[in-house]
């Protein structure tokens, strides 16, 4: 058994989850809406998603470009190890 990671496919993952994210941020606001006497709770519960998912984007671009920025890393890893499980059934 072995891993293997290929560096083109690395690098077109980590384009595609920052394309991604880049789009998210553009992304245009509701208009405010009217919830009636629930409008309050309502106002905060989309804060708190609209919160959520602006950290969850902040995640996924971090991990995009810690993604780019170290595939050399693990493209050495992966030429340097890829005989290692071949040689445990030995």
């Amino acid at each position: 058994m072995s891993v293997r990671i290929d560096p083109v496919k690395l690098s077109e993952i980590a384009g595609s989850i920052e394309r991604s994210t880049d789009e998210l941020a553009k992304a245009q606001p509701l208009p405010p809406g009217d919830a009636g006497p629930s409008s309050a709770a309502v106002s905060a519960t989309v804060a708190d998603l609209l919160g959520a998912a602006a950290g969850y984007v902040e995640t996924v671009h971090r991990g995009a470009a810690d993604l780019d920025a170290n595939k050399a890393t693990y493209s050495g890893i992966d030429d340097s190890t890829a005989g290692m499980f071949d040689q445990l059934g030995r």
